[in-house]
Protein backbone atom coordinates (compact mmCIF):
# COMPACT_ATOMS: atom_id res chain seq x y z
CA UNK A 1 0.00 0.00 0.00
CA UNK A 2 1.80 3.09 -1.29
CA UNK A 3 1.23 6.56 -0.30
CA UNK A 4 2.66 9.65 1.23
CA UNK A 5 0.28 11.15 3.64
CA UNK A 6 -1.18 9.15 6.53
CA UNK A 7 -4.40 11.61 6.15
CA UNK A 8 -4.41 10.54 2.88
CA UNK A 9 -4.35 6.71 4.31
CA UNK A 10 -7.07 7.13 6.94
CA UNK A 11 -9.36 8.47 3.86
CA UNK A 12 -9.09 5.69 1.70
CA UNK A 13 -8.92 3.33 4.84
CA UNK A 14 -12.27 4.47 6.02
CA UNK A 15 -13.86 3.35 2.58
CA UNK A 16 -13.37 -0.71 3.76
CA UNK A 17 -15.82 -2.41 5.24
CA UNK A 18 -13.13 -4.65 7.31
CA UNK A 19 -11.30 -3.36 10.03
CA UNK A 20 -7.46 -2.18 8.95
CA UNK A 21 -4.40 -0.63 11.05
CA UNK A 22 -1.02 0.32 9.65
CA UNK A 23 1.61 -0.67 12.13
CA UNK A 24 5.13 1.18 11.70
CA UNK A 25 8.37 -1.28 12.77
CA UNK A 26 8.36 -0.02 16.67
CA UNK A 27 4.34 -1.30 16.98
CA UNK A 28 2.53 2.13 16.65
CA UNK A 29 -0.13 3.00 14.68
CA UNK A 30 0.51 5.26 11.88
CA UNK A 31 -3.38 5.00 10.71
CA UNK A 32 -6.26 2.83 11.15
CA UNK A 33 -9.83 3.02 9.97
CA UNK A 34 -13.45 3.31 11.44
CA UNK A 35 -14.07 0.01 11.38
CA UNK A 36 -10.86 -1.05 13.09
CA UNK A 37 -11.43 1.10 16.22
CA UNK A 38 -14.95 -0.72 16.58
CA UNK A 39 -12.93 -3.77 16.36
CA UNK A 40 -10.62 -2.90 19.19
CA UNK A 41 -13.51 -0.60 21.21
CA UNK A 42 -11.70 2.79 20.86
CA UNK A 43 -12.25 6.03 19.49
CA UNK A 44 -10.28 7.55 16.22
CA UNK A 45 -8.70 9.42 18.39
CA UNK A 46 -7.53 6.43 20.65
CA UNK A 47 -6.75 4.59 18.03
CA UNK A 48 -3.36 6.86 17.45
CA UNK A 49 -2.05 6.38 20.80
CA UNK A 50 -2.90 2.28 20.63
CA UNK A 51 0.60 0.65 20.74
CA UNK A 52 1.31 -3.22 19.66
CA UNK A 53 1.44 -4.24 23.26
CA UNK A 54 -1.86 -2.82 23.89
CA UNK A 55 -3.91 -4.37 21.32
CA UNK A 56 -1.80 -8.12 20.84
CA UNK A 57 -2.85 -10.77 23.93
CA UNK A 58 0.60 -11.80 25.40
CA UNK A 59 1.21 -14.93 24.12
CA UNK A 60 0.94 -13.68 20.68
CA UNK A 61 3.14 -10.88 21.32
CA UNK A 62 6.56 -12.40 20.30
CA UNK A 63 5.20 -13.70 16.74
CA UNK A 64 4.31 -10.35 16.18
CA UNK A 65 7.51 -8.39 16.59
CA UNK A 66 9.35 -11.17 14.79
CA UNK A 67 6.70 -10.58 12.05
CA UNK A 68 7.96 -6.93 12.24
CA UNK A 69 11.27 -7.34 12.57
CA UNK A 70 11.17 -9.67 9.33
CA UNK A 71 9.39 -6.64 7.72
CA UNK A 72 12.18 -4.15 9.19
CA UNK A 73 14.90 -6.41 7.56
CA UNK A 74 13.25 -6.20 3.59
CA UNK A 75 10.81 -8.81 3.64
CA UNK A 76 7.87 -8.19 1.36
CA UNK A 77 6.30 -11.48 1.27
CA UNK A 78 2.18 -10.90 1.88
CA UNK A 79 1.08 -13.15 5.37
CA UNK A 80 -1.58 -14.70 6.60
CA UNK A 81 -1.86 -15.79 10.36
CA UNK A 82 -4.10 -15.89 13.33
CA UNK A 83 -3.95 -13.74 16.29
CA UNK A 84 -6.08 -12.55 19.58
CA UNK A 85 -6.06 -9.43 19.90
CA UNK A 86 -7.23 -6.95 23.51
CA UNK A 87 -9.79 -4.97 23.42
CA UNK A 88 -10.35 -1.42 24.93
CA UNK A 89 -12.48 -3.32 27.59
CA UNK A 90 -10.34 -6.37 28.27
CA UNK A 91 -12.22 -8.45 25.88
CA UNK A 92 -10.22 -11.16 23.69
CA UNK A 93 -11.03 -12.05 20.33
CA UNK A 94 -9.34 -14.43 17.81
CA UNK A 95 -8.80 -12.75 14.37
CA UNK A 96 -7.56 -13.73 10.95
CA UNK A 97 -5.23 -11.18 9.87
CA UNK A 98 -3.68 -10.59 6.41
CA UNK A 99 -0.50 -8.57 6.06
CA UNK A 100 1.12 -6.62 3.49
CA UNK A 101 4.00 -4.11 3.02
CA UNK A 102 3.26 -0.62 3.86
CA UNK A 103 5.65 2.21 1.71
CA UNK A 104 5.75 6.05 2.32
CA UNK A 105 7.71 8.39 -0.05
CA UNK A 106 9.06 4.89 -1.94
CA UNK A 107 10.20 3.39 1.50
CA UNK A 108 8.62 0.61 3.66
CA UNK A 109 7.87 1.86 6.40
CA UNK A 110 5.57 -0.39 8.46
CA UNK A 111 2.46 -3.17 7.96
CA UNK A 112 -0.71 -2.68 6.93
CA UNK A 113 -3.08 -5.37 8.32
CA UNK A 114 -6.21 -6.39 8.05
CA UNK A 115 -8.26 -8.13 10.84
CA UNK A 116 -11.21 -10.86 10.65
CA UNK A 117 -13.03 -11.54 13.77
CA UNK A 118 -13.72 -14.93 15.02
CA UNK A 119 -17.84 -14.08 14.79
CA UNK A 120 -17.17 -13.06 10.94
CA UNK A 121 -15.18 -16.34 10.68
CA UNK A 122 -18.24 -18.69 11.41
CA UNK A 123 -20.27 -16.72 8.95
CA UNK A 124 -17.55 -17.27 6.10
CA UNK A 125 -17.00 -20.76 7.41
CA UNK A 126 -20.62 -21.53 6.82
CA UNK A 127 -20.67 -20.04 3.16
CA UNK A 128 -17.71 -21.64 2.90
CA UNK A 129 -18.45 -24.72 3.33
CA UNK A 130 -21.88 -24.52 1.04
CA UNK A 131 -19.66 -23.59 -1.43
CA UNK A 132 -16.93 -26.17 -0.81
CA UNK A 133 -19.68 -28.72 -1.72
CA UNK A 134 -21.13 -26.95 -4.78
CA UNK A 135 -17.17 -27.38 -5.67
CA UNK A 136 -17.58 -30.74 -4.93
CA UNK A 137 -20.23 -31.34 -7.22
CA UNK A 138 -18.63 -29.51 -9.90
CA UNK A 139 -15.12 -30.98 -9.46
CA UNK A 140 -16.64 -34.47 -9.46
CA UNK A 141 -19.23 -33.98 -12.62
CA UNK A 142 -16.37 -31.80 -14.72
CA UNK A 143 -15.84 -32.74 -18.55
CA UNK A 144 -12.75 -31.65 -18.27
CA UNK A 145 -9.97 -32.83 -16.36
CA UNK A 146 -9.19 -31.20 -13.02
CA UNK A 147 -6.53 -32.30 -10.80
CA UNK A 148 -4.03 -30.33 -8.13
CA UNK A 149 -0.43 -31.33 -6.75
CA UNK A 150 1.00 -31.27 -3.38
CA UNK A 151 4.51 -29.29 -2.57
CA UNK A 152 6.07 -32.40 -3.46
CA UNK A 153 4.48 -32.33 -7.03
CA UNK A 154 2.32 -35.51 -6.17
CA UNK A 155 -1.04 -35.69 -7.30
CA UNK A 156 -3.70 -35.09 -4.53
CA UNK A 157 -6.90 -34.10 -5.81
CA UNK A 158 -8.26 -35.68 -9.12
CA UNK A 159 -11.37 -35.68 -10.44
CA UNK A 160 -12.85 -39.09 -12.59
CA UNK A 161 -12.96 -37.21 -16.05
CA UNK A 162 -8.54 -36.67 -15.11
CA UNK A 163 -8.19 -40.58 -13.88
CA UNK A 164 -10.59 -41.99 -16.97
CA UNK A 165 -7.88 -40.09 -19.65
CA UNK A 166 -4.82 -40.92 -17.67
CA UNK A 167 -6.42 -44.57 -17.35
CA UNK A 168 -4.98 -44.70 -13.91
CA UNK A 169 -6.55 -44.70 -10.32
CA UNK A 170 -6.57 -42.36 -7.44
CA UNK A 171 -4.49 -45.09 -5.34
CA UNK A 172 -1.30 -44.44 -7.98
CA UNK A 173 -1.79 -41.56 -9.28
CA UNK A 174 -1.13 -40.16 -5.23
CA UNK A 175 2.29 -41.85 -5.66
CA UNK A 176 3.69 -40.10 -9.17
CA UNK A 177 3.94 -36.76 -10.16
CA UNK A 178 2.96 -34.90 -13.36
CA UNK A 179 6.16 -35.10 -14.51
CA UNK A 180 6.08 -38.75 -14.44
CA UNK A 181 2.73 -39.11 -16.77
CA UNK A 182 4.05 -36.51 -19.25
CA UNK A 183 5.81 -38.60 -21.85
CA UNK A 184 9.37 -37.69 -21.28
CA UNK A 185 10.96 -35.96 -23.85
CA UNK A 186 8.49 -33.23 -23.25
CA UNK A 187 8.69 -33.70 -18.99
CA UNK A 188 10.51 -30.50 -18.26
CA UNK A 189 8.02 -28.32 -20.55
CA UNK A 190 5.84 -28.86 -17.30
CA UNK A 191 8.79 -28.32 -14.83
CA UNK A 192 9.53 -25.31 -16.28
CA UNK A 193 6.05 -23.64 -16.52
CA UNK A 194 5.63 -20.79 -15.54
CA UNK A 195 2.36 -22.42 -13.91
CA UNK A 196 5.06 -24.19 -11.79
CA UNK A 197 7.62 -21.89 -10.88
CA UNK A 198 5.17 -19.57 -8.32
CA UNK A 199 5.01 -16.91 -10.61
CA UNK A 200 1.02 -16.60 -10.22
CA UNK A 201 0.55 -16.47 -14.03
CA UNK A 202 -1.57 -19.78 -15.56
CA UNK A 203 0.69 -21.67 -18.27
CA UNK A 204 -0.70 -23.09 -21.24
CA UNK A 205 1.03 -26.21 -23.30
CA UNK A 206 0.22 -28.53 -24.98
CA UNK A 207 1.93 -31.83 -24.33
CA UNK A 208 0.83 -36.08 -24.57
CA UNK A 209 0.31 -37.92 -21.56
CA UNK A 210 1.96 -41.57 -21.46
CA UNK A 211 -1.14 -43.70 -20.12
CA UNK A 212 0.32 -47.44 -18.55
CA UNK A 213 -0.05 -48.93 -21.64
CA UNK A 214 1.68 -47.09 -23.50
CA UNK A 215 -0.75 -45.44 -25.10
CA UNK A 216 -0.59 -41.68 -25.27
CA UNK A 217 -3.05 -38.81 -25.21
CA UNK A 218 -2.49 -35.01 -26.20
CA UNK A 219 -3.81 -32.76 -23.57
CA UNK A 220 -3.93 -28.98 -23.29
CA UNK A 221 -2.61 -28.52 -20.36
CA UNK A 222 -3.53 -25.09 -17.79
CA UNK A 223 -0.79 -25.01 -14.63
CA UNK A 224 -1.47 -22.28 -12.04
CA UNK A 225 0.53 -22.57 -8.95
CA UNK A 226 -1.28 -22.15 -5.14
CA UNK A 227 0.42 -20.31 -2.42
CA UNK A 228 0.44 -21.76 0.99
CA UNK A 229 -0.45 -19.21 4.40
CA UNK A 230 3.66 -17.82 4.22
CA UNK A 231 3.58 -17.04 0.83
CA UNK A 232 5.44 -19.82 -0.61
CA UNK A 233 4.39 -22.28 -3.39
CA UNK A 234 2.39 -24.73 -2.23
CA UNK A 235 1.60 -27.04 -4.95
CA UNK A 236 -0.13 -26.46 -8.41
CA UNK A 237 -3.67 -26.54 -9.94
CA UNK A 238 -4.76 -27.54 -13.39
CA UNK A 239 -6.89 -28.40 -16.15
CA UNK A 240 -6.61 -30.55 -19.14
CA UNK A 241 -8.26 -31.37 -22.13
CA UNK A 242 -7.85 -34.04 -24.58
CA UNK A 243 -6.70 -32.52 -27.77
CA UNK A 244 -5.47 -35.88 -29.53
CA UNK A 245 -7.64 -35.49 -32.79
CA UNK A 246 -7.20 -31.96 -32.86
CA UNK A 247 -3.31 -32.49 -32.56
CA UNK A 248 -3.72 -35.60 -34.94
CA UNK A 249 -6.09 -33.40 -38.10
CA UNK A 250 -3.32 -30.40 -37.09
CA UNK A 251 -0.22 -33.12 -37.65
CA UNK A 252 -1.60 -34.09 -40.98
CA UNK A 253 -2.43 -31.12 -42.54
CA UNK A 254 1.36 -29.89 -41.68
CA UNK A 255 2.61 -33.21 -43.47
CA UNK A 256 0.00 -32.73 -46.04
CA UNK A 257 1.50 -28.87 -46.77
CA UNK A 258 5.23 -30.59 -46.73
CA UNK A 259 4.34 -33.78 -49.22
CA UNK A 260 3.39 -34.00 -52.51
CA UNK A 261 0.15 -36.12 -52.93
CA UNK A 262 1.10 -38.29 -55.62
CA UNK A 263 4.74 -39.10 -54.25
CA UNK A 264 4.79 -38.91 -51.05
CA UNK A 265 7.71 -37.30 -51.04
CA UNK A 266 8.79 -34.14 -49.62
CA UNK A 267 7.43 -30.81 -51.68
CA UNK A 268 9.01 -27.80 -53.27
CA UNK A 269 7.55 -25.50 -50.39
CA UNK A 270 9.69 -28.40 -47.73
CA UNK A 271 13.11 -28.01 -50.01
CA UNK A 272 12.95 -24.37 -49.81
CA UNK A 273 13.04 -24.40 -46.17
CA UNK A 274 15.54 -26.73 -46.96
CA UNK A 275 17.47 -24.30 -49.09
CA UNK A 276 17.30 -21.59 -46.72
CA UNK A 277 18.43 -23.01 -43.11
CA UNK A 278 22.60 -23.32 -42.54
CA UNK A 279 23.48 -27.01 -42.53
CA UNK A 280 25.07 -28.07 -39.36
CA UNK A 281 27.76 -30.60 -41.19
CA UNK A 282 28.46 -30.88 -44.99
CA UNK A 283 25.53 -32.29 -46.64
CA UNK A 284 25.07 -33.18 -50.67
CA UNK A 285 22.41 -32.24 -52.44
CA UNK A 286 21.57 -34.24 -56.00
CA UNK A 287 19.06 -32.70 -58.63
CA UNK A 288 17.62 -35.24 -60.70
CA UNK A 289 15.55 -34.92 -63.82
CA UNK A 290 13.79 -38.03 -65.53
CA UNK A 291 14.89 -37.93 -69.16
CA UNK A 292 12.50 -37.75 -72.00
CA UNK A 293 9.46 -37.86 -69.34
CA UNK A 294 7.27 -36.00 -72.02
CA UNK A 295 7.71 -39.17 -74.57
CA UNK A 296 6.58 -41.02 -71.79
CA UNK A 297 3.30 -39.03 -71.06
CA UNK A 298 2.64 -38.29 -75.08
CA UNK A 299 3.22 -42.42 -75.73
CA UNK A 300 1.90 -44.05 -72.60
CA UNK A 301 -0.66 -41.60 -71.15
CA UNK A 302 0.07 -39.35 -68.08
CA UNK A 303 -1.46 -42.11 -66.23
CA UNK A 304 1.44 -44.24 -66.36
CA UNK A 305 3.79 -40.96 -66.45
CA UNK A 306 2.13 -40.62 -62.74
CA UNK A 307 3.37 -44.67 -62.21
CA UNK A 308 7.00 -43.49 -63.52
CA UNK A 309 6.79 -40.89 -61.48
CA UNK A 310 6.10 -42.93 -58.19
CA UNK A 311 8.14 -45.62 -59.30
CA UNK A 312 11.31 -43.17 -59.16
CA UNK A 313 10.32 -41.57 -56.00
CA UNK A 314 10.07 -44.57 -54.42
CA UNK A 315 13.46 -45.96 -55.59
CA UNK A 316 15.26 -42.61 -54.44
CA UNK A 317 13.92 -43.49 -50.83
CA UNK A 318 15.25 -46.67 -50.76
CA UNK A 319 18.79 -45.21 -50.53
CA UNK A 320 19.26 -45.38 -46.59
CA UNK A 321 19.95 -41.55 -45.02
CA UNK A 322 18.48 -39.27 -47.27
CA UNK A 323 15.84 -37.16 -48.10
CA UNK A 324 13.83 -36.82 -50.95
CA UNK A 325 12.01 -33.80 -52.67
CA UNK A 326 9.99 -33.82 -55.40
CA UNK A 327 10.45 -30.51 -56.80
CA UNK A 328 8.50 -30.07 -59.69
CA UNK A 329 6.93 -31.97 -62.69
CA UNK A 330 9.79 -34.37 -63.24
CA UNK A 331 12.51 -32.99 -61.18
CA UNK A 332 13.62 -34.84 -57.72
CA UNK A 333 16.43 -33.49 -55.42
CA UNK A 334 18.07 -35.24 -52.86
CA UNK A 335 19.96 -34.38 -49.78
CA UNK A 336 22.17 -36.30 -47.67
CA UNK A 337 24.44 -34.93 -44.19
CA UNK A 338 27.86 -35.80 -44.07
CA UNK A 339 27.87 -36.55 -47.32
CA UNK A 340 30.74 -36.16 -49.99
CA UNK A 341 29.01 -35.50 -53.32
CA UNK A 342 30.05 -38.36 -54.97
CA UNK A 343 28.99 -40.80 -52.38
CA UNK A 344 25.48 -39.29 -53.15
CA UNK A 345 26.07 -40.18 -57.17
CA UNK A 346 26.78 -43.47 -56.53
CA UNK A 347 23.99 -44.91 -54.18
CA UNK A 348 21.40 -42.81 -56.62
CA UNK A 349 20.07 -45.18 -59.31
CA UNK A 350 19.93 -43.91 -62.88
CA UNK A 351 17.58 -46.64 -64.49
CA UNK A 352 14.19 -47.38 -62.56
CA UNK A 353 11.82 -49.91 -63.79
CA UNK A 354 7.82 -49.06 -63.59
CA UNK A 355 6.22 -51.85 -61.58
CA UNK A 356 3.94 -53.45 -64.46
CA UNK A 357 5.69 -51.80 -67.42
CA UNK A 358 7.74 -53.20 -70.10
CA UNK A 359 9.56 -49.34 -69.42
CA UNK A 360 12.29 -48.07 -67.57
CA UNK A 361 12.68 -44.59 -66.69
CA UNK A 362 15.93 -42.78 -67.09
CA UNK A 363 17.35 -40.41 -64.46
CA UNK A 364 19.99 -37.36 -65.40
CA UNK A 365 21.77 -36.59 -61.55
CA UNK A 366 24.17 -34.29 -61.10
CA UNK A 367 25.54 -33.63 -57.54
CA UNK A 368 27.49 -31.36 -54.91
CA UNK A 369 28.08 -29.98 -51.38
CA UNK A 370 27.33 -27.43 -49.30
CA UNK A 371 30.40 -26.98 -46.18
CA UNK A 372 29.16 -26.76 -42.87
CA UNK A 373 27.32 -23.42 -42.26
CA UNK A 374 26.56 -22.37 -45.06
CA UNK A 375 23.51 -22.75 -47.70
CA UNK A 376 22.20 -25.28 -49.64
CA UNK A 377 22.00 -22.98 -52.46
CA UNK A 378 24.88 -22.44 -54.33
CA UNK A 379 25.51 -26.47 -53.70
CA UNK A 380 21.96 -26.78 -55.35
CA UNK A 381 22.74 -24.21 -58.34
CA UNK A 382 26.28 -26.73 -59.12
CA UNK A 383 24.46 -29.78 -58.69
CA UNK A 384 21.79 -28.54 -61.36
CA UNK A 385 24.49 -27.43 -63.38
CA UNK A 386 26.07 -31.11 -63.43
CA UNK A 387 22.79 -32.36 -63.81
CA UNK A 388 22.29 -30.83 -67.14
CA UNK A 389 25.47 -31.75 -68.47
CA UNK A 390 25.19 -35.57 -67.44
CA UNK A 391 21.61 -34.74 -69.67
CA UNK A 392 23.51 -33.28 -72.79
CA UNK A 393 25.65 -36.06 -72.31
CA UNK A 394 23.42 -38.97 -72.60
CA UNK A 395 21.67 -36.89 -75.87
CA UNK A 396 25.18 -36.74 -77.18
CA UNK A 397 25.85 -40.73 -76.79
CA UNK A 398 22.31 -41.60 -78.33
CA UNK A 399 23.07 -39.53 -80.94
CA UNK A 400 26.13 -41.18 -81.75
CA UNK A 401 24.74 -44.58 -81.23
CA UNK A 402 21.96 -43.86 -83.27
Amino acid sequence: MPTTDLAEAEHLLDTLTTPVVVWDFDGLVLASNNSAAALFGYSKAQMRHLTRNMAVHPEDLQDAQARAAARRAGDHTPRHYAQRIVTATGTIRQCACSASVYERNGQIVGTVVEYIDGDRLEQIGGAFARNAALFRELFEMSPVAVFSTGIDHRFEMVNPTARLLLQRPIEELESVTLADVVAPEHADRVATSSGSTGSGVADNVEVPVVRPDGSRRWVHLSLRSWLGPDGEVAGQVGLAQDITQQVMERQAAETAARHDALTGALNRRAFDERVATPVVQNTAVAIIDLNDFKSINDRYGHGVGDEALLAVATALDAVEHVEVYRTGGDEFAVTASGWPAARLERALPRIVPVPGRALRASLAVGAAVAPAGTLLSAAVETADQRMYRAKRARQTALRRSA
